[in-house]
């Protein structure tokens, strides 16, 4: 009977031993899945991606970088495509940043593509994985109608310099914030300073010193000061390129620096949105 009693309490024993292990190689596994699923969000937002399976709200007419770990998604031929799935919402890539891949913002570890939205519904991308364990790359895209099409927009009036500036109501509760551009001349010595204008930031209500959002900035030239930028005179920028004119008075000269959102901060792409829509309008 103790022989019995022993070998039962053996058994036992090496049950309870063996799923205690059993426990124990699940939960490492589990750990490892984490940290593995750890290491995969953390190289998307290395590169600013978009989180995967997530949705974003976009407008009709919005463009957006979409950026991808080359380390993750390394068969960059034919990697992304968008499917309509619903209404008439669609997505297509545009040039002006730079070819598929390696568009503006594209890094050593980073692609970048350049893409707009049209219509309205959801549009999804997805980018197939090539890499065993890595899941494909699936973010929903609901595009909505832009406000500044319809009317649901607010005017920033600048009685001192005679401009308005409309914005989308999103903007409610924008800031001003003043500073100065600084233009130089070539001179003996090298490049002299020449002289100095006003520039306004209109601000995202969001903006805070923490996390400052994408400014609108608006260069004031007077008449002679843009012709001596527009004959090269007089330099506002390192930018191999001048201001881009925004509008113009009897008596000034707006304009939008060159390369204002290479920074790419929060809420550049609805900056770029918004400029699209000829804002700005000279009284």
């Amino acid at each position: 009977m103790k022989r019995n009693l022993r070998f039962y309490a053996i058994i036992g024993i090496a049950f309870l031993v063996s799923i205690a292990g059993y426990f124990a190689f699940v939960n490492h596994n589990r750990k490892l899945s984490e940290g593995a699923l750890a290491a995969y969000e953390a190289k998307l937002a290395a590169c600013k991606a978009y989180p995967n399976n997530s949705t974003q709200d976009v407008i009709t007419t919005s463009r957006l970088t979409i950026y991808l770990p080359k380390e993750v998604y390394p068969a960059q031929s034919n990697l992304l495509t968008f499917t309509t799935a619903s209404g008439t919402a669609t997505a297509g890539w545009i040039s002006n940043a730079g070819p598929a891949g390696q568009s503006y913002g594209a890094t050593t570890n980073c692609w970048a593509y350049y893409y707009d939205f049209e219509g309205e519904g959801e549009v999804d991308l997805v980018a197939t994985s090539s890499v065993a364990g890595v899941p494909d790359y699936l973010v929903h895209f609901a595009v909505n109608p832009n406000p500044m099409d319809v009317g649901q927009t607010i005017t920033y009036t600048n009685s001192q310099y005679g401009f308005t500036f409309t914005l989308p109501t999103s903007w409610q509760g924008y800031s001003i914030a003043t500073t100065t551009w600084t233009g130089w001349v070539s001179c003996p010595s090298g490049d002299c300073t020449a002289v100095t204008g006003t520039e306004f930031l209109i601000r995202n209500p969001q903006w805070t010193a923490q996390n400052p959002w994408q400014d609108i900035p608006i260069m004031v030239f007077t008449a002679n000061e843009w012709s001596a930028v527009t004959s090269e005179a007089l330099t506002v920028s390192a930018a191999p390129f001048n201001p881009a004119k925004l509008g113009q008075n009897a008596h000034y000269v707006f304009a939008l620096p060159a390369r204002y959102n290479y920074a790419l901060r929060e809420g550049w792409q609805e900056v770029d949105m918004i400029m699209q829509s000829k804002p700005l309008h000279a009284f």
